[in-house]
């Protein structure tokens, strides 16, 4: 599961994932945050990337997610920061 979890910079050092969540509407997407305020959904059969979600507007406030939550059989993805 770690290479799933870890992205890696041009600086060839990983970031180290602050919440992971199973999307349980499709079991092979997770949902995963680092310590940007976006979060990355990948998927695990294909190993790349299959979208982010973005916060819009000001960055000023917003800091990593600590928890991302997915309500069960549901694609909503709940995140605290």
């Amino acid at each position: 599961m770690g290479s799933f979890v870890y992205r890696f910079h041009p600086k060839s050092y990983p970031e180290i994932p602050t919440s992971v969540c199973w999307i349980s509407e499709n079991k092979n997407n997770i949902s995963i945050s680092y310590i940007s305020p976006i979060i990355w959904i990948f998927d695990r059969i294909t190993g790349k990337w299959k979208d982010i979600i973005n916060y819009e507007g000001n960055y000023s406030g917003l800091t990593q997610a600590n928890k991302i939550w997915n309500l069960y059989k549901t694609s909503l993805i709940i995140s605290g920061h």
